[in-house]
């Protein structure tokens, strides 16, 4: 099966951006068997678990909204028991993200998608999204408060986005957030 992945690799447009294979692994390796010794670290692993997990483009993942994950319950219409429990699935993941390279895309308007997570991965990128909105929740709450007031040491922190949808959103409602000028917070 490598040997399959690796040739369908290898024969993409942009080979040259694409790791070798033992980067790949050292990098999966990393990504989901080290402890992250600092927060920077936890944020870096878990972008990687998401590109690893899902494809998306790194600049996608960066500006994942913190309420990405989308679970949705599935019921067999005729007798109304779960899916599961009539040779089915009763519950999929996907991953609300904002597209890069879409016609519609402006510097500011973020073009809202969904990409289904195959089921084998949606325990691990759900525990993955979870662990950071956990550790960035402290910073999350800063972020709105400067919002709120106005104020802020870097008026950039407090930068404004529109979706397709029509929704409003500022860099508090973002997933993955660094404080400026810390990078050892525990």
């Amino acid at each position: 099966k490598w040997d399959e992945l690796q040739t369908s690799l290898t024969e993409r447009k942009s080979q040259e951006k694409l790791p070798d294979r033992e980067s790949l692994f050292e990098l999966a390796r990393i990504a989901f068997q080290q402890k992250p010794a600092k927060y920077d670290d936890l944020l870096r692993f878990c972008v990687f678990k998401v590109i690893l997990l899902t494809g998306l483009r790194l600049n996608e993942v960066l500006m994942l909204p913190v309420d990405c994950l989308r679970w949705e319950e599935h019921v067999d219409v005729i007798t109304g028991l779960p899916a599961d429990q009539v040779g089915g699935v009763s519950r999929t993941l996907s991953l609300k993200y904002f597209a890069l390279k879409q016609e519609e895309g402006k510097p500011d308007l973020l073009v809202e998608e969904h990409q289904w997570v195959p089921t084998r991965f949606q325990n691990i990128l759900a525990s993955a999204i979870e662990e950071v909105q956990a550790a960035s929740a402290g910073l999350r709450r800063i972020l709105k408060k400067q919002h709120d007031l106005g104020v802020g040491p870097n008026h950039s922190d407090l930068r404004h986005f529109k979706t397709s949808a029509g929704v409003d959103m500022t860099t508090a409602d973002l997933l993955f957030l660094t404080p400026y000028g810390v990078s050892d917070l525990p």
